[in-house]
């Protein structure tokens, strides 16, 4: 935010980016609402993973395109800065390369199949460990630090994995998912009806709720309704991943609007949700994309699959 402000962008389109573009974080791997799906409903991390890249990439593509349309309509929204030239851009790209090093590992590791996403969870530690030694950015008090940090990350995560498995485990005994699912094929309702109300519930909830909270809750009982009417679970998983973050910028309660406005408290909610707007209509349309063309999240985990 301070360095668009700096180039004297508008608040609207600004705040518009920030919560659009930082809720794909849950779409793009590694995300840790597939980690939560794939426990729940039974299915690969790595591949869950693997079906969010291209809708990621989708819906960034749509975002760059909103943006550049946005700017083009209205140039006092996002005006241009000077023009550096490529020497000085290509040196700028420095500072990544290590990221993007880690990156490449660890998700490039996870499709090789050299080792599963919970080993590149520490493959990643130690190459961060050994890029922040290399470069002497890790003093001991940091890594105390980020121990203790994770130590406490880990086991709020446990805690809710342990409920989370429970309550999953509770929904299969008692067989509910499996007699509503029979029940709506008795309603001879076409599939895709169903799966229309069941993406429009999830954009709902996510008016009011975080993504965690939602696919704690909500996975174990309509994943399975969905799988048995036919649908296949990984294109499942991305589907609801992108309906939930939709329900999180939209107005009138979405969450992360609202999170967003507690830290920039001199904008007023209204001025985000109408930054936000335009981003909520392209992914309107990734959505409906995503549902006529499957191969948009299969596409690459089919590849990972042996022939």
């Amino acid at each position: 935010m301070p360095e668009m402000k700096k180039r004297n962008y508008s608040d609207v389109l600004s705040l518009g980016c920030i919560a659009a573009g930082g809720n794909l974080g849950f779409l793009i791997p590694p995300s840790l609402g597939f980690v939560f799906y794939a426990i729940l409903t039974e299915q690969s991390v790595g591949v869950l993973f693997i079906s969010g890249i291209m809708p990621g990439v989708l819906l960034t593509v749509l975002f760059l395109i909103t943006i550049w349309i946005w700017c083009r309509i209205n140039p006092e929204a996002g005006p241009a800065s000077e023009k550096v030239d490529w020497n000085t851009r290509i040196k700028s790209l420095r500072g990544i390369v290590a990221s993007v090093l880690v990156i490449v590992l660890i998700l490039g590791g996870i499709y090789a199949g050299f080792f599963t996403p919970t080993e590149a969870g520490a493959v990643g530690v130690f190459g961060v460990l050994v890029i922040a030694l290399v470069k002497r950015s890790l003093s001991f008090s940091g890594f105390t630090r980020a121990m203790l940090d994770t130590g406490k990350l880990v086991g709020r995560v446990f805690i809710l994995v342990t409920g989370a498995i429970i309550f999953s485990r509770f929904i299969t005994v008692t067989e509910f998912p499996f007699r509503l699912a029979d029940a709506i094929v008795t309603l001879k309702v076409s599939p895709y009806f169903v799966l229309v109300i069941v993406l429009i519930f999830y954009i709902l909830i996510g008016f009011v709720m975080d993504i965690m909270s939602i696919i704690l809750l909500a996975a174990p009982i309509l994943h399975p309704i969905l799988v048995q009417l036919g649908f296949d679970p990984v294109w499942l998983a991305s589907l609801t991943m992108v309906t939930i973050l939709m329900g999180n910028i939209s107005p009138p309660v979405g969450i992360v609007v609202y999170a967003l406005s507690g830290y920039v408290q001199t904008v007023p909610v209204f001025t985000i949700f109408r930054g936000t707007l335009p981003f909520l209509l392209v992914m309107v349309i990734g959505l409906f994309l995503m549902i006529l063309f499957p191969q948009i999240s299969l596409f690459l985990p089919y590849l990972m699959k042996p022939s």
